[in-house]
């Protein structure tokens, strides 16, 4: 069995390797990985050895590993001796998004397990698991760089409040914070850009900044007491995506797909603004870089999975037309487009610790084509 299998991730090389050099690590993101259990007295470099127990199906068997190949931070190799024999190799590379990711395998089954004939069919299934751990390691990693940005700044919410003021309204000194300095720097572009977002009227000497607050109800409140007005409202939501894939975001901005766009990463109708100069985004301390199209997909996911808050009628509207909102945002958008990242927006989605159980299970549907 000759398998390739290739993944972009959105961080440095010498990061990477520090996710691939700790071998019993490897199981919080291969799912056919159930232990690893280190077998020599060296827990790294060449003579390492260790065993597997892989899960793959019904199918159990633990894989004996050593490794022969060491070269920080570019390559790792191993030989498999037992059950599976042969060679493989983990490969890094410096790419345009941070990491180029190569796990490939030369394999050969027991006769147990049906030999060249097990091998043909096994082939495309390991192919395909492999494919979805590097998606976990690649969410795994995005996930400690949002924790610990969202670390650095406390209470989101809070932080929120206290920087999204008018003018009329005092100034309020806190702890500046990394999302604050990047809100910053986001608000700079997108109004050198002419792209509707706040106007950002002070900056204190410790970093904080003061937001002027524009007047106007959300999107998302429009739509309830109007929602006659979903189809302007969904190409509004659209158009807006398509203006931020015009603009280009800082190469020090947190990369989470191909692409050179400023992404919001939480632009939906909650966070736009219906004011009398027109639609207004607010909230910009998420942003990456990437494609808007990932932009867009992950708006598509939020749209179709998100609970609300809100009194029983305006809750009974939103669950209503959630789904017929959402359908006429990816048409305005391009259906094709939110499709092709719609896998990779779910999966950086369930890293919201915030979502409810019944979220979750509504992001998984979505992913795999079953949600109504």
């Amino acid at each position: 069995m000759d398998i390739k299998v290739s993944i972009e991730l959105p961080t440095s090389i010498e990061n990477t390797w520090k996710y691939i050099a700790d071998i019993q690590s490897h199981t919080q993101w291969m799912q056919d990985a159930l232990s690893i259990t280190i077998t020599s007295d060296k827990r790294e470099g060449v003579g390492t050895s260790f065993e597997c127990l892989t899960a793959v199906g019904p199918f159990r068997l633990t894989d004996k590993m050593e490794i022969t190949d060491w070269q920080p931070p570019y390559l790792m190799g191993v030989k498999h001796n037992g059950l599976v024999s042969g060679q493989g190799k983990f490969s890094l590379e410096i790419s345009e998004a941070g990491t180029l990711f190569t796990w490939e395998e030369d394999l050969e089954l027991s006769w147990n397990y049906g030999g060249k004939l097990g091998e043909s069919l096994a082939t495309p299934i390991l192919k395909a698991i492999w494919k979805k751990n590097l998606r976990a390691l690649r969410a795994q990693i995005l996930n400690k760089q949002l924790l610990a940005e969202s670390q650095t700044s406390g209470d989101l919410d809070q932080e929120r409040e206290t920087r999204f003021t008018s003018q009329k309204r005092s100034t309020e000194s806190r702890t500046p914070g990394e999302n604050s300095i990047r809100e910053r720097d986001a608000i700079t572009i997108l109004r050198a850009s002419k792209y509707p977002a706040p106007n950002m009227v002070g900056e204190l000497t410790d970093g904080s900044i003061i937001l002027e607050k524009p007047e106007g109800s959300t999107m998302l409140k429009d739509l309830t007491s109007r929602p006659w007005r979903i189809h302007k409202h969904a190409r509004t939501l659209a158009q807006l995506h398509r203006k931020l894939g015009d603009i280009e975001a800082p190469l020090s901005w947190a990369q989470v797909c191909p692409g050179s766009s400023v992404l919001h990463l939480d632009l939906h109708p909650g966070n736009v603004l219906i004011t009398t100069d027109g639609p207004v985004v607010v909230n910009w301390h998420t942003v990456a870089r990437g494609s808007t199209s990932f932009d867009a997909a992950l708006t598509y996911v939020m749209l179709r999975t998100g609970e609300t808050d809100s009194k029983l009628f305006a809750r009974l509207v939103i669950n209503t037309f959630r789904k017929t909102f959402a359908q006429f945002f990816a048409k305005a958008f391009g259906k094709e487009q939110i499709e092709k990242y719609l896998r990779e927006a779910a999966e950086l989605r369930l890293l919201n610790t915030n979502l409810s159980a019944t979220e979750r299970e509504r992001v998984f549907a979505l992913a795999r084509g079953e949600l109504d």
